[in-house]
């Protein structure tokens, strides 16, 4: 299994939500990936997560994410 990285990013600052949204669309529409992992700079993942999330072999998973407090 490859793993494409591509870090891409929008022109102009949008809501967290229609940014996301606006990356879905790219990713449906300009690759044929069977997965696509958001990962934010604010909670940075363990060092093999992402192999572990492909290994799970499910339509959708998440990581454990800890509450800000």
């Amino acid at each position: 299994m490859d793993i494409y990285f591509d870090m891409n990013s929008l022109t102009i600052r949008q809501p967290i939500q229609i940014a996301r949204n606006e990356l879905l669309r790219r990713f449906i529409e300009d690759t044929d990936c069977d997965y696509l992992w958001f990962c934010d700079d604010d909670n940075p993942p363990s060092i093999d997560v992402l192999q572990k999330l492909i290994n799970a072999n499910k339509d959708i998973v998440s990581a454990i994410v800890p509450l800000r407090m």
